[in-house]
């Protein structure tokens, strides 16, 4: 339990390269979408009200809900394995997959809308492969329409814009959310 709150506080703390300069930080990703548990605050003294003003659920973030929906655009659009998404006040959400596991989705707590939407892309396509891979199918999404079933599309901000890039070519393949149906 004191390391779950240690690294929250860490992560949530902007970082510095070796040279003082500013680095990316400011990602809850041990706590954001998983079960925040009461006693932590009792454990930990005032680390609890640290917690609470930092972390941003999900849920309550509308910017994080119309992302979601432009991912599972692209998810609906190129992916044999359809998730169900949850969300409740315990766990934030949740995209269960047909054999019964579950990957939580969480938000960068900064950044523009183009990184925010690149970074739930990123979770959307982890579940996505795990996915695919335990339905026995290829384990790649999305495809990339160049050099299909060898690797699949990253996404990525370009002119900020969240993009599906080839990661061989470098080529902007599609907007997140505009993929075009197989």
């Amino acid at each position: 339990m004191f390391q779950l709150v240690y690294a929250a506080l860490a992560l949530a703390a902007e970082e510095h390269d070796d040279e003082g300069e500013q680095r990316e930080g400011g990602y809850l990703q041990l706590v954001v979408g998983r079960e925040y548990r009461p006693q932590c605050s009792a454990m930990v003294g005032d680390c609890g009200a640290v917690l609470r003003e930092v972390i941003r659920s999900p849920v309550d973030d509308m910017a994080f809900g119309e992302a979601l929906e432009t991912v599972l655009r692209d998810l609906q659009a190129q992916c044999a394995v359809q998730p169900h998404v949850r969300e409740d006040d315990r766990f934030g959400v949740t995209l269960w997959a047909p054999d019964g596991s579950a990957q939580g989705l969480n938000s960068l707590l900064r950044g523009t809308a183009a990184e925010r939407l690149v970074y739930l892309a990123d979770q959307v396509q982890d579940w996505a492969v795990e996915a695919l891979w335990s339905e026995g199918a290829s384990a790649v999404w999305p495809q990339c329409p160049t050099h299909p079933d060898t690797h699949p599309l990253t996404a990525t901000v370009r002119t900020d814009t969240a993009v599906w890039v080839c990661p061989k070519r470098g080529t902007a393949v599609a907007r997140i959310g505009e993929l075009q149906t197989q």
